[in-house]
């Protein structure tokens, strides 16, 4: 039927393109497809630090420990001694 419809010259230069694409396919194996993934390696989030796992809460997982901003330390504010 491919065979046919390739070598038929009523029909259109798509279609014999087409069949003559399939018979190829079918006769010598579609050539092999390659995706090329990269992907970061995996870790466990008990090896994570705490920053690291603050920056996948917060949406920003691609970010590196080093890029994000080290927390400040604020004094805790002493009790006061007026009655409340």
């Amino acid at each position: 039927m491919l065979a046919q419809l390739m070598n038929d010259p009523k029909a259109t230069a798509t279609a014999r393109a087409m069949a003559a694409e399939k018979l190829l396919d079918r006769g010598f194996g579609k050539a092999p497809q390659t995706n090329t993934i990269v992907a970061a390696p995996t870790r466990c989030a008990r090896d994570l630090t705490d920053d690291e796992l603050a920056a996948i809460i917060l949406g920003d997982a691609l970010v590196s420990p080093q890029a994000l901003p080290s927390p400040e330390l604020v004094p805790a504010e002493e009790p006061s001694s007026e009655p409340a």
